[in-house]
């Protein structure tokens, strides 16, 4: 840290978030040993003890003091960004009562206009009070900077709750809306139009209650009294807040009139809002999904809006006969009121209601307006539109003609969580915030210290070029799971693998003496010490060497005779050896294996899988005889994909059917192999020959159930296809460890594999798994070296870098599992090689 220690007091005593008085009592509260020499030890000692928060260290070290205390209120962290202000979650001084504040940027405050619609907001939230608005609480200035104080909703908004979990069961989406629905119908009647109603608008707290949020875009009327028609809504005198026919709202969200004629805005254009907005919580997606901006507003002015239960079949019909009549385009056609539309939700939620009678509906429409929306859609008025769509500021055009370019095609913008973002990655069109704010320029790689910046700011959610989402983030379908898109059952039989079906057809033949001394019961006791390096190059030595004899195993089997019997010594010495390792440090052993490679032989895989089998085995309970016999059948199965075509094993795409089967026979010509090994047991050759068996019978060579599936299969089975999920393909990315424990997971509820053998995988590699990088909720970075043995969702970490993306000369250890203080913030999707 280049600040000197009297320069950082200096500027915590301009920024009054402490002044040098409290800084001094601070100091002498200290235990000697503890009283910083420098600027970054004191840094150390305030965020420990909570006096400061990472984003006013930023602004610090930044050089900007001002604007850190407005008045009574003390900023803690920034929520989000819009065109005219920012929203900090702030901290009342001498009440100590946590807010939001809503502050003008410098640059907006100069405007006229701009202040002018920042004191519309204020005298709207002033006449609204209900428990389904967000509260304003005060209206300030303090250094020639406005700030509006409202109540903070701890939770989510609706947007960021599909987007993380998908479209919401009927019940609870309906009752968002109602929700939010009630506070409009206050809103209304006391003639105010909220004009953006949308998911990012609806707040839902802890309690599961709705909080309206925004109302920046609000029209106060002018007094007229309840009833009467929606001219007496439309504010008079103040219609230029347009902006010269500017659209104010979002596009997925407004109604048709919205876009043609912004002074025509009424209640019938919020409930159009509530329609398209309940639409997207129960399907996922908005009503007119296109690609361009162009073609949804041409969709909006010419077509019909698809049925909701075309979306999803589970909608009941008057819900669908509600949320079709919210999105007519004639606004006449929809809800006279939010009032009717309280009472028709009502009656969904509620069956015992009084029924909701619908009144009649009015004439045809005849208002056309496909005509004005193609005018606009046409050269500079469309390019106008956009931009004010865009972007709030009359200048905003040029300033960021990086973004726009990108943000053009909105269509083509799709959600991404930041949590899944590639570090490595390099997209090709700038990273976006939900406002429109850049994160990250096009054509520049994701970096850690983006990501750790991303969670100081409290950012969970971005918005990415679809082309970027498809080529970084989404997975593509597996191969590994491949035996789940047919039922792969072979009818070709060997003399080998006649045997191993009999002994699949014997009870016997799948029973286990266990009778020895468990093997988790001789491990040394490595919990809370980091990985000894020493140890660490021991694994990674003793991996090449397996590699190297396997590799020279393989190929004396492969070229012996049927009739010719070779010892399995050295694949014994092989299992032997990774078993005292094992026995020494598991945690060592798997965190330090080499990962794989695009280009990885079937010997590295196989070494990789027997060791990790190994240790799943281990877990379950099962003496040293058992588990080196776990061991030998892990680094023999695979010995048949040698006799499988080079073309197809391979392959830079995904196998067709036919192909899949091919390699499939890969099992049978295991087991024929397998039959030259003098000694080998017969646990070890059977369940080298089932290891791609499932236990709902889809897998192959005789799709057999989980009874007829050998214990030790059932181990590899999950070892080897998350091995093959973590390693890259030609034709796809790798899994990130924690992504495919969780795509295992999922699959484990369609019976694809053991849930013991799953639930003993999550105590060895922990969630998130061993090696992973992960940033703390301090925004410092870490390695995952060891899984918690008390819970397996606290791991032993080492920090390499602190919150600044400073890589730090000595890691910091720390066990999670002891420091309740401290929890998992992000888990780092690393795409680096």
């Amino acid at each position: 840290m280049e600040d000197s220690l009297e320069a950082l007091k200096i500027r915590l005593d301009k920024s009054r978030l402490m002044s040098l008085a409290e800084l001094e009592e601070f100091l002498e509260a200290l235990p000697p040993s503890r009283m910083p020499s420098d600027a970054e030890a004191l840094v150390q000692r305030l965020l420990e003890q909570s006096r400061i928060t990472n984003y006013q260290l930023r602004q610090l070290l930044a050089g900007h003091t001002r604007g850190l205390v407005l008045g009574d209120y003390v900023i803690l962290n920034e929520i989000g960004v819009g065109g005219m202000g920012t929203v900090f979650k702030a901290r009342h001084r001498r009440m100590d009562r946590t807010v939001a504040l809503k502050v003008l940027k410098p640059e907006v405050a100069r405007s006229p206009d701009a202040v002018e619609r920042f004191g519309r907001e204020v005298v709207a939230a002033a006449r609204l009070r209900h428990p389904n608005i967000v509260h304003a609480y005060d209206a300030s200035e303090d250094d020639g900077i406005p700030f509006l104080v409202m109540e903070y909703v701890d939770g989510s908004d609706l947007a960021d709750r599909v987007l993380r979990f998908g479209p919401l069961p009927c019940d609870i989406a309906v009752d968002y809306v109602l929700q939010a629905t009630r506070g409009l119908d206050y809103a209304h009647a006391r003639q105010i139009i909220h004009r953006d109603i949308k998911p990012a608008n609806l707040l839902v707290n802890s309690d599961g209650v709705v909080k309206i949020l925004d109302m920046g875009l609000a029209r106060v009327g002018n007094g007229a009294p309840d009833g009467e028609e929606h001219e007496g809504l439309v504010e008079r005198g103040l219609s230029g807040m347009t902006l010269h026919g500017r659209m104010i709202g979002t596009i997925d969200f407004v109604a048709p009139e919205q876009l043609v004629d912004p002074g025509r805005v009424d209640r019938g254009s919020d409930l159009y809002s509530v329609g398209a907005t309940l639409f997207y919580l129960l399907t996922g997606r908005v009503v007119f999904d296109r690609r361009t901006t162009l073609e949804k507003l041409v969709a909006k002015a010419q077509e019909e809006a698809p049925s909701l239960v075309s979306c999803r079949r589970d909608v009941p019909k008057p819900l669908d006969g509600i949320v079709n009549r919210l999105l007519e385009r004639d606004p006449d056609q929809r809800f006279s009121s939010a009032a009717d539309l309280v009472a028709a939700l009502t009656s969904v939620v509620d069956p015992d209601a009084p029924p909701y009678i619908p009144k009649p509906p009015p004439e045809p429409i005849t208002k056309d307006y496909s005509q004005e929306l193609q005018g606009l859609a046409t050269a500079r008025k469309f390019d106008s539109a956009v931009d004010h769509i865009l972007d709030t500021e009359p200048d905003a055009r040029k300033r960021r003609s990086p973004r726009r370019a990108a943000v053009r095609n909105v269509g083509m913008l799709r959600p991404v969580a930041v949590a899944d973002l590639p570090v490595g990655g390099r997209p090709e069109y700038p990273l976006l915030q939900r406002s429109g704010r850049r994160l990250l320029p096009g054509g520049e790689v994701i970096t850690l210290q983006l990501l750790q910046s991303l969670r100081s700011r409290e950012i969970v959610n971005a918005w990415m070029h679809e082309n970027d989402r498809s080529t970084l983030v989404d997975t593509q379908p597996l191969e590994t799971l491949g035996e789940v898109r047919i039922n792969t059952k072979l009818n070709i039989h060997t003399s080998a693998s006649k045997k191993l079906d009999i002994d699949t057809g014997r009870k016997q033949g799948l029973e286990i003496v266990n009778a020895g001394v468990p093997v988790k019961a001789t491990l040394l006791d490595q919990d809370g010490a980091d990985i000894d390096q020493g140890f660490a190059r021991d694994v990674v030595a003793r991996y090449t060497d397996a590699v190297t004899m396997l590799t020279e195993l393989m190929a004396s089997l492969l070229a012996t005779r049927r009739d010719t019997k070779l010892g399995d010594h050295h694949v014994s010495a092989i299992a032997g050896q990774f078993l005292t390792q094992l026995r020494t440090d598991i945690d060592g052993v798997l965190g330090c294996l080499p990962r794989a490679r695009a280009n990885d032989t079937i010997e590295r895989h196989a070494v990789r899988l027997a060791v990790l089998a190994m240790a799943l085995g281990i877990e379950l309970g099962y003496d040293e005889r058992n588990v080196l016999q776990i061991g030998l059948a892990g680094l023999l199965c695979d010995i048949g994909m040698h006799c499988v075509p080079r073309n197809l094993r391979e392959a830079k795409r995904r196998l067709g059917n036919e192909e899949f089967a091919l390699v499939a026979r890969h099992t049978i010509h295991t087991a024929d192999c397998l039959t030259k090994l003098a000694g080998l047991p017969s646990a070890t050759h059977l369940a080298a020959y089932q290891v791609h068996e499932r236990p709902n019978g889809v897998g192959y060579p005789r799709g057999v159930s989980l009874e007829g599936i050998h214990p030790f299969a059932r181990i590899l089975a999950v070892a080897d296809v998350y091995l093959a999920l973590v390693a890259p393909r030609p034709y796809r990315r790798a899994y990130v460890p924690h992504k495919a424990i969780g795509y295992m997971l999922r699959m484990t509820s369609h019976q694809l594999f053991d849930p013991l053998v799953i639930r003993a995988m999550l105590h060895v590699l922990g969630v998130p798994p061993l090696g992973c990088d992960v940033i703390l909720d301090d925004a410092r970075a870490a390695t995952i070296v060891r899984s918690g043995r008390a819970s397996f969702t606290r791991p032993l970490v080492t920090v390499f870098q602190n919150a600044n993306g400073q890589v730090l000369d000595e890691s910091e250890l720390i066990d999670l599992a002891s420091d309740e203080g401290r929890s998992i913030a992000m888990v780092i999707n690393d795409s680096r090689p």
